[in-house]
């Protein structure tokens, strides 16, 4: 009887520290995912800054101009604004991404059980046991054997959940660094255009003060 509850017991143990490292897991997932929101929306914030500058840029050329021609405030009287409206297609896709991501880490908020402190398979992963009451074999009118099988029912199924979470933060969590490397290649072209027209500005203007 005695090897049958050390049977029991390593088989319960071992689902615990299985469960522990489920739900640890699950909380580095929704920590990275948190950070990835909060980098997307640092590099949306750059992408919409980039193109202010790239249309002020526009905007300030056409001024060198006037200043260079003599005819600049006649030919400008006439010639119609060729601003054009940062288009929607990327920030329709980049919210489209970020709700993909920012769904995963609600459900699985909402979906992680709440454990008390004392019993959270964490804890017990690192040998703290439940409370004083840590005997599983304890005499209750409940057979030892039923309540170990309860109890590595419920952490089976807790663990089969917190798989699924993580497969569901897994896959927001790859859709949101592809969204992000796209993001990242989208920026370095109106980047490069805008050091560029900066540069070629401040020549345009030195030439022009030399005059």
């Amino acid at each position: 009887m005695d090897e049958i509850e050390r049977v029991n017991q390593r088989a319960l143990d071992t689902s615990r520290r299985t469960l522990g490292m489920v739900h640890e897991t699950e909380q580095v997932g929704l920590e990275t995912a948190q950070e990835l929101l909060h980098q997307r929306e640092q590099l949306e914030n750059c992408e919409n800054k980039v193109g202010d500058i790239n249309r002020s840029l526009r905007t300030s050329q056409k001024h060198i101009n006037s200043i260079k021609s003599i005819f600049g405030g006649f030919l400008n009287r006439f010639s119609k604004s060729s601003e054009t409206p940062l288009s929607s297609e990327h920030s329709d896709a980049n919210r489209s991404a970020a709700t993909g991501l920012s769904l995963a880490v609600e459900t699985a908020k909402t979906r992680i059980p709440t454990v008390p402190k004392s019993e959270h398979p964490a804890l017990r992963m690192r040998g703290i046991d439940y409370s004083s009451d840590s005997s599983i074999f304890e005499d209750t009118g409940y057979s030892s054997t039923a309540r170990v099988n309860s109890e590595l029912d419920r952490n089976l199924e807790d663990v089969s959940f917190g798989l699924e979470r993580l497969k569901g933060l897994a896959v927001g969590l790859g859709q949101e660094i592809e969204e992000q490397n796209s993001l990242l290649d989208r920026l370095s072209a109106p980047v490069d255009k805008a050091e560029l027209a900066i540069q070629r500005q401040n020549k345009e203007m030195r030439q022009i003060l030399k005059k």
